[in-house]
């Protein structure tokens, strides 16, 4: 498809370049600051700074971490970490190197920052958290619409933007205060600009988003649709498609990985491209959406979401930005080696994995000690048992099962979560699973456009909620009627017990 996706520098925030050393150093000093019950050690807990047991809070649904006496939610580090994949322009990459689970290091190092800065009393004024938004538009060639749209489809509000700003403003002031300003060469400056020539100079291009779908006969792509069957099921998603809804079919529908990222290729300038690609991208306003477009991997939907012009930067004028962030990647660099110092005496207690999730009323000793219990005795905080056997296929895989319908509020809300987690489970050949809707019968988790439910999964929706819908049945044994999280918009607490649940499931295999 894309020969060459096209490399451009984008602006990493202080926040994002400290967050990743930090990442590196919290590793060495967690396990000697995180409270454990079950830990072996001669050193007391007060020599350490730990609390007692008689001290410790009452541990309330969705807290996985207290630092310094300050708690994280699972729905703040969902929030924050999906900011984190956002402003990192690459969501796909990050996420497969980055875990939830380690990303908490990260949110934990660099609220130590903040803290201290909060203790200093540094803090961001409006004005500088505007002009760090601008920058960081100005840097990714974004337009303020374009931002917003960005955040909108991934769910997170302006707002959040502006913490992110604000937070990396204060980081910033911090190490000025902490570690003075530093002068830039002109020569350092310029080297800068030579490695990175093609940023501040380059042909015009477009931003590029795609819906791919894929037959029998594509190349490097599996599919059980034959080549009629494709081209006609991507006629059907070009007349649903508009810019506003294009991620979500990309991710519902695209054969490929880019579908995870929305169906973004990126930018793509001429001659990166399929040649067939490549013209019709070309020739598309901004926010225009194509025709399908056929090529050897399939059938493609193409639409356009930035356009740029051929530019030509001279150093001269792009000298001061380049100092400008060579100097926050030296302040960046000061604030890990200071964040390893805050860590050495930071009260760091944590409540369990947030990869997997904690039951409401868990405590900390019976998260450490892991011990085994019987599948049908596992209990979820709104996953019940259902009493029924364990359901799995010819494969041994547990059966996961959604059904919803369209015009219910409740389904259109848990969906994507659903349909992310239960994806990502079947592309590791762990589990089968099923998003049925109960007015269509399609399975929205195939390409294919299904007109029945199979007899054995309907079955079961009929005998155990038969009126109501969402209803969830997992591997058999687990079911809910409803969302579970939905009246605190807590996407993070749904799809941690989702995971929880279909861990289990696999555990007892």
């Amino acid at each position: 498809m894309i020969k060459e996706k096209s490399k451009y520098l984008r602006g990493a925030s202080l926040i994002l370049i400290a967050s990743f050393l930090c990442f590196l150093l919290m590793q060495t000093f967690l396990n000697d600051n995180i409270y454990s019950e079950t830990k072996q050690d001669t050193t007391t807990k007060q020599d350490k700074g730990v609390e007692t047991a008689a001290q410790k809070p009452a541990i309330v649904r969705s807290v996985i971490a207290e630092l310094n006496g300050v708690q994280i939610s699972t729905h703040d580090l969902r929030k924050r970490y999906d900011l984190f994949l956002f402003m990192s322009g690459s969501p796909s990459d990050y996420s497969e190197r980055v875990s939830v689970n380690s990303y908490l290091e990260n949110y934990m190092a660099e609220l130590l920052l903040l803290q201290e800065a909060k203790r200093q009393k540094i803090s961001a004024g409006k004005d500088e958290i505007g002009q760090e938004r601008k920058k960081y538009l100005d840097r990714n060639f974004l337009t303020e619409a374009e931002f917003l749209k960005r955040l909108n489809n991934v769910r997170l509000a302006t707002e959040d933007a502006d913490k992110y700003f604000e937070n990396n403003v204060t980081a910033y002031k911090l190490g000025v205060a902490k570690f003075g300003t530093i002068d830039i060469p002109d020569m350092e400056a310029k080297k800068y600009y030579d490695r990175n020539h093609d940023h501040f100079n380059g042909p015009e291009r477009v931003a590029l988003s795609h819906i791919l779908i894929c037959h029998t006969e594509s190349v490097g792509c599996r599919s059980d649709l034959n080549k009629q069957e494709a081209k006609e099921f991507a006629g059907n998603l070009k007349k649903l498609a508009t810019p506003e809804n294009f991620s979500k079919l990309a991710k519902q529908y695209s054969s490929d990985r880019t579908g995870d990222d929305g169906g973004s290729l990126g930018f793509i300038t001429r001659g990166s491209a399929v040649p067939s690609i490549e013209t019709v991208a070309f020739s598309l306003e901004k926010g225009g959406i194509s025709d399908v477009v056929e090529t050897e991997y399939g059938f493609h939907i193409l639409h356009v979401t930035a356009r740029q012009k051929a530019r030509s930067t001279p150093f001269e004028k792009a000298k001061e930005t380049i100092k400008s962030l060579l100097r926050e990647e030296h302040i960046a660099s000061r604030l890990f080696n200071y964040s390893g110092e805050l860590l050495k005496t930071a009260v760091i207690r944590r409540y369990g994995d947030p990869d997997k999730g904690v039951e409401e009323g868990a405590n900390e000793s019976a998260v450490d000690a892991g011990k085994e219990t019987p599948l049908q005795e596992k209990k979820f905080q709104t996953f019940k048992n259902s009493g029924l056997k364990l359901n799995i296929n010819s494969k041994g895989q547990p059966v996961i099962l959604f059904f919803g319908s369209i015009g219910c509020s409740h389904c259109e809300w848990i969906s994507e979560t659903f349909d992310a987690v239960a994806l990502e489970y079947m592309q590791k050949g762990l589990i089968e699973a099923h998003h049925y809707d109960m007015v269509t019968m399609d399975d929205i988790l195939t390409p294919a456009v299904e007109k029945e439910i199979p007899r054995q999964h309907l079955k079961i929706k009929q005998e155990r909620s038969p009126d109501s819908v969402p209803y969830f049945n997992f591997g058999g044994i687990y079911e809910r009627v409803g969302t579970g999280y939905e009246a605190s918009d807590d996407f993070f607490a749904e799809e941690l017990e989702m995971r929880q649940v279909i861990d289990a499931l696999l555990d007892a295999d």
